[in-house]
C-alpha cells in the first residue's frame, strides 16, 4: 500500500476519524481475511 505525499498531506494528523484517512488507510478490519474470502 501506497499513499502520495500530497495525500498524507490532507490528512489531519490529530483527528483519527478523519475522512481523507478512512479513505487511504483501511483499518484493522479491513485487513482481515475471512472464510469467505
Amino acid at each position: 500500500m501506497a499513499i502520495t505525499p500530497y495525500y498524507v498531506t490532507l490528512i489531519d494528523p490529530n483527528y483519527y476519524n478523519c475522512p481523507i484517512r478512512r479513505q487511504a488507510i483501511p483499518t484493522v478490519f479491513e485487513t482481515e481475511i475471512s472464510q469467505k474470502d
